[in-house]
Protein backbone atom coordinates (compact mmCIF):
# COMPACT_ATOMS: atom_id res chain seq x y z
CA UNK A 1 0.00 0.00 0.00
CA UNK A 2 1.47 3.36 -0.88
CA UNK A 3 2.01 5.92 1.42
CA UNK A 4 0.64 9.58 1.20
CA UNK A 5 3.41 12.22 0.12
CA UNK A 6 4.39 14.34 3.45
CA UNK A 7 6.16 17.27 3.86
CA UNK A 8 8.81 18.06 6.45
CA UNK A 9 6.52 20.87 7.99
CA UNK A 10 3.21 19.13 8.44
CA UNK A 11 2.07 17.62 11.46
CA UNK A 12 1.31 14.41 13.44
CA UNK A 13 -2.19 15.02 12.73
CA UNK A 14 -2.17 15.88 9.26
CA UNK A 15 -0.44 12.30 8.62
CA UNK A 16 -2.71 11.33 10.69
CA UNK A 17 -5.80 12.98 8.80
CA UNK A 18 -4.47 11.99 5.05
CA UNK A 19 -3.69 8.62 5.79
CA UNK A 20 -6.33 5.99 4.80
CA UNK A 21 -8.91 5.57 7.22
CA UNK A 22 -7.55 1.68 7.81
CA UNK A 23 -4.21 3.04 8.31
CA UNK A 24 -5.13 5.87 10.93
CA UNK A 25 -5.13 3.47 13.90
CA UNK A 26 -1.72 1.92 13.50
CA UNK A 27 -0.26 5.43 12.97
CA UNK A 28 -2.13 6.52 16.06
CA UNK A 29 -0.27 3.68 17.78
CA UNK A 30 2.81 4.35 16.53
CA UNK A 31 2.48 7.88 17.76
CA UNK A 32 1.78 6.87 21.22
CA UNK A 33 4.16 4.39 21.38
CA UNK A 34 6.90 7.22 20.38
CA UNK A 35 5.64 9.34 22.77
CA UNK A 36 5.67 6.98 25.46
CA UNK A 37 9.26 5.89 24.91
CA UNK A 38 10.52 9.61 24.05
CA UNK A 39 9.09 10.00 28.21
CA UNK A 40 10.12 6.49 29.74
CA UNK A 41 13.11 6.53 27.60
CA UNK A 42 11.94 2.82 26.97
CA UNK A 43 12.76 1.84 23.36
CA UNK A 44 9.36 1.87 21.38
CA UNK A 45 9.96 -1.44 20.12
CA UNK A 46 10.26 -3.33 23.82
CA UNK A 47 7.00 -1.73 25.23
CA UNK A 48 4.15 -3.67 25.88
CA UNK A 49 1.10 -2.33 24.02
CA UNK A 50 -1.77 -3.45 26.75
CA UNK A 51 0.79 -2.79 29.98
CA UNK A 52 -0.60 -0.03 31.79
CA UNK A 53 1.48 2.82 31.73
CA UNK A 54 1.98 3.36 35.62
CA UNK A 55 3.61 -0.40 35.38
CA UNK A 56 6.51 1.15 33.04
CA UNK A 57 7.08 3.88 35.93
CA UNK A 58 4.60 6.87 34.11
CA UNK A 59 4.68 9.50 36.86
CA UNK A 60 2.52 12.75 37.49
CA UNK A 61 5.69 14.40 35.74
CA UNK A 62 5.79 12.28 32.77
CA UNK A 63 1.86 12.51 32.47
CA UNK A 64 2.39 15.73 32.34
CA UNK A 65 4.87 15.55 29.48
CA UNK A 66 2.75 13.62 27.88
CA UNK A 67 -0.17 15.64 27.86
CA UNK A 68 1.76 18.39 26.65
CA UNK A 69 2.93 16.54 23.22
CA UNK A 70 -0.48 15.06 23.19
CA UNK A 71 -1.96 19.00 23.26
CA UNK A 72 0.83 20.50 20.97
CA UNK A 73 1.13 17.62 18.07
CA UNK A 74 -2.62 16.83 18.02
CA UNK A 75 -4.26 19.44 19.75
CA UNK A 76 -6.26 17.15 21.82
CA UNK A 77 -6.95 17.19 25.89
CA UNK A 78 -6.63 14.35 27.46
CA UNK A 79 -7.35 14.53 31.15
CA UNK A 80 -4.36 13.76 33.53
CA UNK A 81 -6.43 10.88 35.62
CA UNK A 82 -6.76 8.71 32.15
CA UNK A 83 -2.41 8.45 32.05
CA UNK A 84 -2.64 7.67 36.54
CA UNK A 85 -5.42 5.34 36.29
CA UNK A 86 -3.33 2.96 34.65
CA UNK A 87 -4.39 3.11 30.92
CA UNK A 88 -1.95 1.30 27.96
CA UNK A 89 -0.77 2.02 25.34
CA UNK A 90 -3.71 0.55 23.08
CA UNK A 91 -5.89 2.05 25.06
CA UNK A 92 -4.74 5.56 24.52
CA UNK A 93 -4.29 4.64 21.16
CA UNK A 94 -7.84 4.17 21.05
CA UNK A 95 -8.89 6.95 23.07
CA UNK A 96 -6.49 9.25 20.91
CA UNK A 97 -7.77 7.88 17.65
CA UNK A 98 -11.30 8.64 18.71
CA UNK A 99 -10.86 12.12 20.30
CA UNK A 100 -8.97 13.18 16.24
CA UNK A 101 -12.13 11.16 14.77
CA UNK A 102 -14.62 13.08 16.63
CA UNK A 103 -12.32 16.74 16.37
CA UNK A 104 -12.55 16.18 12.73
CA UNK A 105 -15.85 15.57 12.11
CA UNK A 106 -16.18 18.90 14.18
CA UNK A 107 -13.98 20.77 11.92
CA UNK A 108 -16.23 19.56 8.46
CA UNK A 109 -18.82 20.37 9.93
CA UNK A 110 -17.87 24.15 11.15
CA UNK A 111 -16.15 24.50 7.67
CA UNK A 112 -19.15 25.11 4.95
CA UNK A 113 -19.92 28.05 7.11
CA UNK A 114 -16.07 29.79 6.18
CA UNK A 115 -17.10 28.34 2.69
CA UNK A 116 -20.26 30.22 1.76
CA UNK A 117 -19.21 33.44 2.54
CA UNK A 118 -18.40 35.58 -0.83
CA UNK A 119 -20.71 33.14 -2.98
CA UNK A 120 -23.69 34.49 -5.05
CA UNK A 121 -26.59 32.78 -3.74
CA UNK A 122 -30.36 33.19 -5.99
CA UNK A 123 -33.81 32.53 -5.47
CA UNK A 124 -35.58 30.62 -7.62
CA UNK A 125 -38.91 31.86 -8.53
Amino acid sequence: MRRPSIGPGQTALTRILVAAPSQRQPLVERYVRQQVARVTKFPASRLDPHEPLVHMGFDSLMSMEMLTRLQTDLGLTIPASKLIEGVSIAQLTDEVTRLIAEKSLLELIREPDDQTQGTDSYEVL
